[in-house]
């Protein structure tokens, strides 16, 4: 009778180990851009952008892989609160901060984004790689462009 009873116990607990689900919110990806030596980038503030699934882009080559996680906390900063990654029309969100860089969280999809494609979003004050000439990466300009360019995409799709 008391192995019956262990046999229960460890069929329920298997059960209950089985059930629970190992996948971030929304499986959801940390791309560490840190890594990425292309995109250095130095940052005085912390923010982010969110972007849903109606400004997802299509396209037809191939793209570089960086490192992804599931750790979370590699690309999100302490007390950060991202609110949009919950929603069930998520798909990435570029965060930035003076400790971690430039960043990306997205929903695991295909054709995702490269840090290159984040920094152009992040508000890098200087370049680091360079002596310093470039003072800005996220022009106004560059941003509405982009905009523009994804809603001609969605459109035609």
């Amino acid at each position: 009778m008391k192995v019956l009873y262990q046999a229960v116990i460890l069929l329920g607990l298997f059960k209950l180990l089985t059930s629970i689900e190992l996948t971030t919110v929304n499986n959801t990806m940390c791309v560490d851009c840190s890594k990425d030596n292309q995109v250095k980038c130095i940052i005085e503030e912390t923010g982010f952008e969110c972007f849903n699934e109606h400004a997802k882009m299509k396209h037809s080559h191939e793209k570089p892989t960086p490192p992804s996680t599931v750790d979370l906390d590699i690309c999100i900063p302490k007390g950060l609160k991202i609110r949009c990654i919950d929603e069930s029309t998520f798909l990435k969100v570029i965060v930035w901060s003076p400790e971690l860089g430039c960043q990306i969280v997205h929903r695991d999809y295909q054709n995702r984004d490269t840090c290159f494609t984040a920094t152009l979003f992040c508000p890098c004050v200087k370049d680091a790689r360079a002596s310093g000439k470039v003072q800005s990466t996220n022009s106004l300009l560059l941003v509405i462009t982009l905009y523009l360019v994804q809603l001609e995409i969605t459109k035609i799709n």
